[in-house]
Parts: C-alpha cells; structure tokens; sequence
C-alpha cells in the first residue's frame, strides 16, 4: 500500500509541475519551436539569454560562477545576483581605496596601490606616480618662488615618457 501511495504522490508532483510550466507562457524549453528569442526567454537572468536557432529555443550560456571572468588579468570571482539581473564581482577593490579595478569594470588605474584612484590629489613626486589616474595632470610645487610649477613635478605617461606642467599657478 505505501508503494503505491508513492507512485500516486510522485505521478501528482508530475502532473502538478508539467501544468504549472505549461501555465508559463515565457519559460520555452530547450528545443521547443519559436520566431524570436523573446519565445525561449524563460525570465531568469542568470542562466545566460536563451537565443532562438532555426526556429528552436536554444539554452543560454554563463561563465561558471566563482572562476575568473574571461578577459581579467588577475582572479576575479563573480556571482550572479538574479534580483538585481546581474554579475557581482568579489575582489574587485582590491587595495581597498573605494574603487574597483578597471578590469572589473572600475576606473581604478592601479588596484594595487591605495594612494592611486580617480580624484585623488595629484602631488609633486619626483619619481613621477600619477595619484589621480589622470596622466595630464602633474602636482604642483614652486620650490623657488617665482609662481611656476617645479620641474621635478611630472607624470609617468603610458608610453613611458615624462609630461611637466609648467604653468604658473
């Protein structure tokens, strides 16, 4: 008798499940015929976006949750917030400055150094470290009093070369 309750439970979870996913006109399976990728998309954004190929729904695609994201030069770890319909980047403020590193979609020139983030004070250094991830702008010093910027303020450009500013302030 308890077998077969078993199969009766089990054949009405069944039953139960197939009607509440054929009451979900947005959830297209894996395979099911469709016009357009709005046919396959089933509502979840974690799961990648469901494309519709040849007139079939075709499932959607994600990197693996916790791996590096693909094009990240250091190992990033992600998750995917399905409230929010989007990848939360974990480590993505390394050096704990308050913005994230550029390859994590931030605007952090160095992510390893927590005296370097966009609006930062540039100061006059003479070995040339941009502070505020702006190469065009140099700190500024008079060290003999005449109104212009010491020529030992200068930035360290991409390509290697040294850019003075020496206006007068």
């Amino acid at each position: 008798m308890a077998m077969k309750k078993k199969i009766v439970n089990t054949m009405l979870s069944c039953v139960f499940a197939s009607t509440w996913l054929a009451m979900q006109p947005s959830l297209a399976a894996y395979g099911d015929k469709c016009d357009n990728d709005a046919q396959c998309d089933d509502g979840l954004f974690c799961n990648g976006a469901e494309q519709c190929f040849q007139q079939q729904c075709m499932n959607g695609s994600q990197p693996l949750p916790g791996r590096p994201l693909p094009g990240t030069s250091r190992s990033l770890r992600w998750r995917c917030d399905e409230s929010q319909d989007r990848y939360v980047v974990e480590g993505a403020d390394l050096d704990g400055d308050g913005h994230d590193a550029i390859n994590a979609g931030g605007d952090d020139c160095d992510d390893n150094n927590a005296n370097r983030f966009p609006g930062n004070v540039e100061r006059c250094d003479t070995n040339g470290v941009d502070e505020d991830c702006d190469p065009t702008t140099v700190g500024f010093k008079d060290e003999d009093g005449d109104g212009y910027n010491s020529s030992s303020c200068f930035n360290v450009q991409p390509d290697g070369t040294r850019r003075y500013d020496r206006s007068r302030h």
